[in-house]
């Protein structure tokens, strides 16, 4: 037996190191004497160091595992092999048609149920050298764990096993949890800085994980219901907008353009102001335009007061600039001019301290302009829902609004300043009319039949009533009367008169 021994080991120093074993009975079978001898032969070979490990060892049989091309990689390294490890598996230069005669050397055969066992052990003792593999590696193990999920026994132990990367770094197993591959077949990814187990996306790219993790359980995300997932985060009082990073929030906005999401008006969405190291609501914040009198225009001198959204927005679609333009303003309430109103209750809305800065710092011929050529973003604010009662909230919040803005001061023709409600339009039949005794409103093109909506709301005079000939009969008083004058303004006083006799008294 000794004989045999030293034998093999000669062998091994030679060519034959990897052929000799099968000239050993293995398990062919003997009669007699020899059987014993064989069974004695076999023990004492499976302990001593006659075979080779893939790390060029020569070691015990019975400490070495031989396994299969399903569990190898390109090279046909096993693919659980490390450093450490490598003495516990044999050499691949031993032909796989002598793997049954070593298996009668105390060689272990590795099937599914050894595999899964030795990569559990990889997983436990060296979780850096798991995670830190390459691309190519972890495609060779998802190759050789996808026929074990058929076993239901093995799949459950591969679901218990932290095989899948996140992206936000973490790797995590399925077992309770809801885990979705980031993109869907619309193209849609899940956005950044979600609070979802979403898959990384080079794994996600890789055909065998990919089909891996989908056997273990992971699934496609719902658009819709990650659309009510963002929205939801940006609305609870738990959301710290500024622990979010910059390209985060926008990604997040972006999901739900692409996805044609709409936002509730009461629903908030946090953006990055343009600083970049703040954020706001989108609500709060304005949209850079070069539009004449839009914000950019009216505020944009005061940037510490009124804050504008980061320029990365405005960058982030250019194959459809003017649509997401348009979904910011329509959807996240981003304003591409200056607010009129803010909410101050539940229905209830007042004139916006933005709107009173304006007020007082720019020419009034703007902010009238501004009204007139934006007139179906503010009369939401300023004409009352016929449908509803005076008292509803709503129309008395416009109420108050028209009379805020009727009480302010405006530039007269004559350079004066006159509150809005005490002037009128200068078309050139009033004009022609008041014989210059009517303080008429400094603003571009009075013949703009748009200007009659929007002063209409300011109380600002449009017609040549009644009123109008008793304002220019009062002011003809202060500026000295002509005869001809006096004569014309109250023949047009007694024709507007009869039903107006207390007001004429």
């Amino acid at each position: 037996m000794d004989a045999v021994i030293e034998v093999a080991k000669w062998f091994n120093a030679g060519s034959m190191k990897y052929t000799w074993p099968r000239y050993l009975p293995g398990k062919t079978k003997v009669s007699g004497f020899f059987e014993s001898f064989k069974d004695s032969l076999l023990r004492r070979i499976s302990s001593e160091n006659v075979l080779e490990s893939i790390d060029g060892q020569f070691v015990p049989p019975s400490t070495l595992m031989s396994y299969p091309l399903k569990f190898c990689d390109e090279n046909g390294r096993p693919i659980t092999a490390t450093a450490k490890t490598s003495c516990r598996y044999l050499s691949s230069k031993y032909e796989p048609d002598d793997y049954e005669t070593l298996t009668t050397f105390g060689v272990q055969e590795m099937g599914g149920r050894e595999f899964l066992r030795e990569l559990q052990k990889l997983m436990k003792d060296d979780p850096a050298f798991f995670c830190n593999q390459s691309l190519e590696w972890h495609s060779n193990l998802a190759r050789a764990l996808a026929p074990l999920c058929l076993d239901k026994v093995l799949s459950l132990q591969i679901g218990t096993l932290n095989l899948i990367p996140l992206r936000d770094g973490q790797w995590v197993s399925i077992e309770g949890k809801s885990i979705f591959f980031p993109g869907d077949r619309h193209g849609l990814t899940i956005p950044d800085g979600i609070n979802l187990y979403a898959i990384a996306d080079e794994a996600a790219q890789d055909p065998f994980r990919r089909h891996l993790y989908r056997l273990l359980g992971a699934e496609d995300f719902s658009v819709s219901l990650l659309c009510d997932t963002i929205i939801a985060a940006h609305n609870d009082s738990k959301f710290r907008p500024s622990s979010a990073m910059n390209g985060a929030l926008l990604s997040q906005a972006l999901f739900l353009f692409r996805a044609g999401c709409k936002l509730d008006k009461n629903e908030r969405f946090w953006c990055v102001q343009e600083c970049g190291a703040k954020r706001s609501p989108a609500s709060k914040l304005y949209l850079e335009s070069d539009e004449p009198l839009s914000a950019s225009k009216l505020l944009g001198t005061d940037r510490s007061r009124f804050h504008f959204l980061h320029s990365s927005y405005l960058d982030a679609v250019p194959e459809e600039e003017e649509r997401w333009r348009k979904w910011l303003v329509d959807m996240l309430r981003v304003a591409e001019f200056p607010r009129l109103a803010v909410s101050s209750g539940k229905d209830s809305f007042r004139l916006s301290e933005d709107f009173e800065w304006l007020l007082m710092h720019r020419p009034s011929a703007e902010f009238l302009v501004l009204l007139r050529d934006q007139w179906y973003n503010y009369a939401p604010y300023l004409e009352n829902d016929e449908t509803k009662k005076d008292n509803h909230p709503p129309n008395v919040s416009r109420k108050l609004l028209r009379e805020r803005l009727s009480f302010v001061g405006v530039k007269c023709r004559d350079g004066t300043m006159r509150q809005a409600k005490n002037t009128y339009l200068p078309t050139n039949e009033l004009v022609a009319a008041a014989r210059g005794c009517i303080d008429f409103l400094d603003v571009p093109n009075p013949q703009d039949k748009r200007w009659e909506l929007v002063l209409h709301a300011l109380q600002v005079g449009l017609k040549d009533d009644l009123d109008f000939y008793l304002k220019a009969i009062q002011t003809l008083k202060v500026r000295g009367p002509t005869k001809d004058s006096v004569e014309s303004f109250f023949e047009q006083i007694q024709a507007r008169s009869s039903n107006n006799l207390p007001k004429v008294k």
